[in-house]
């Protein structure tokens, strides 16, 4: 007892399983396997309970995710309420449509009807910022997402700025990527006047407020 609680405070995986989460079916192969012992899935279920664990719903984590940089990541949320500062959080995303099965009246002779959908999904392109201070929301849309379709989205933004605040926008990988192939495209005198400037956050889109809109 003392050898599988051990065990099971291991992830699977270091043990050779594919699965990474302890269940009834995987602890009953384990202990055929390893100690020769035959349990069926329900009394597998028993003896999780007997050895002190409870069945808990785990939070889920990124797999790149740096738990250093989610720290200092949270600490950033200090900035939206300083007086100083007008804090956005800002992401892309695209609606689609999907086609849904439905009621529909059919020939009794048909014993398998069908609906055929278009080929093709239509979507919605939308880039979007949000303001934690006080759930102030902005919003573009978009056909592609490039360095055209943020700079536009930029110059909606910039307006909503609260006065005497300097502007931090946090964005993900792909705007900065348009960030770099604007250069000097983008117009930084209009930018530093709003006192505007960007950061990136560490691979934690449970901590970043805009994936929740």
């Amino acid at each position: 007892m003392k050898a599988l609680g051990r065990d099971l405070r291991r992830d699977p995986r270091a043990l050779g399983y594919e699965q990474n989460l302890w269940d009834g079916k995987l602890l009953s192969h384990h202990l055929q396997a390893r100690y020769g012992v035959a349990l069926g899935v329900r009394q597998c279920q028993r003896l999780f309970s007997r050895l002190g664990f409870r069945r808990r719903k785990p939070r889920p984590q990124i797999a790149k995710a740096d738990p250093a940089a989610q720290k200092a990541f949270k600490n950033l949320r200090r900035l939206a309420r300083r007086d100083d500062v007008d804090l956005w959080f800002e992401d892309e995303c695209h609606f689609q449509q999907h086609g849904s099965r439905c009621v529909m009246w059919v020939p009794p002779e048909d014993k398998d009807p069908t609906l055929l959908h278009a080929p093709t999904r239509k979507n919605v392109g939308i880039i979007g910022a949000v303001r934690p201070a006080d759930g102030k929301l902005v919003t573009s849309p978009a056909k592609v997402f490039d360095e055209i379709s943020f700079l536009e989205f930029l110059m909606a933004l910039l307006p909503h700025r609260r006065r005497g605040r300097r502007m931090i926008v946090v964005l993900d990988n792909r705007p900065l990527a348009s960030l770099h192939r604007l250069g000097a495209g983008l117009p930084w005198s209009t930018a530093n006047e709003y006192g505007l400037s960007f950061c990136r956050p560490p691979v934690s889109p449970e901590l970043n407020p805009i994936e929740r809109v």
